[in-house]
């Protein structure tokens, strides 16, 4: 009877733990470093292309709630990146200039946790929100069609984008006390709105929405993560605005690394 009574307690426990664990709050300090490609195009033809490297600071907050069982996370992260533009002016010459990005977003998921003795699988639905401008300098040199000197006004647009996700984490289960461990997350994002403003020439756009992929992938030990992802936007051509003016057909893609801290 005594040896039934100790072995419920360390079995109680041992469950105590394993909930507690599970249960924390978590928060992660990151710098990301990304190299950011971002493509237009028109009639089939490639008509600019911006390429240059970008980075910021972001916080990942995790929360797991029912004893572990539905993890929660918020996210907010701030990109700052100025960048080589290779273009057209609108009658055609070849333009080449700078492009400043500021870019920031919001995101927050809930996810379901099954666990598969060292490794957990959580499928996750969230919700975001991201506001970027794209400050396209002014530009000037020498039509190489006549040899005049030109110059082109930049402009600046200001993105917003609220959007839906939905994927797939997995990690090792750290509820073993492991120092170390690996993780990898998957998700398709799914555009809710995008608009497209320019407002010193007053126009609006509604870029045609388009389903992409993020991958991420990494490993962490102690309370030091590193992480290696990629991501892709992509939006369709535009309808025309009321003043006649349309956003092309619209792809980036990012390549980019993570450095974190735990608190």
């Amino acid at each position: 009877m005594k040896k039934t009574v100790i072995a419920a307690l360390l079995v109680t426990a041992s469950a105590t733990c394993h909930a507690g664990e599970l249960s924390r709050h978590e928060t992660w300090l990151y710098v990301p470093v990304e190299s950011f490609n971002w493509r237009e195009y028109d009639a089939g033809s490639k008509i600019l292309e911006e390429d240059g490297v970008r980075f910021g600071l972001g916080v990942d907050y995790r929360y797991r709630s029912m004893a572990g069982k539905m993890p929660l996370r918020f996210r907010g992260e701030f990109l700052y990146g100025d960048v080589d533009y290779d273009g057209h002016t609108m009658t055609g010459i070849p333009v080449d200039t700078n492009v400043k990005y500021f870019n920031w977003k919001a995101e927050g998921d809930a996810a379901w946790r099954f666990w598969f003795d060292r490794v957990v699988v959580d499928p996750m639905l969230g919700f975001g929100y991201r506001a970027w401008s794209r400050d396209i300098k002014d530009a000037g040199g020498i039509d190489p069609d006549t040899g005049y000197s030109f110059t082109s006004s930049g402009y600046k647009e200001k993105w917003s984008m609220i959007y839906g996700y939905a994927g797939l984490r997995l990690e090792t289960n750290r509820w073993k006390n492991d120092k170390w461990g690996f993780f990898g997350e998957a998700s398709a994002k799914i555009p809710i709105s995008v608009t497209n403003k320019v407002s010193e020439y007053d126009v609006k756009v509604h870029p045609r929405k388009e389903i992409t992929p993020y991958v991420e992938l990494g490993g962490w030990y102690d309370k030091i993560r590193l992480s290696a992802y990629y991501e892709r936007t992509e939006f369709g051509r535009s309808p025309y605005s009321s003043g006649g003016a349309y956003q092309p057909k619209s792809v980036s893609d990012v390549f980019g690394a993570k450095v974190g801290i735990r608190f």
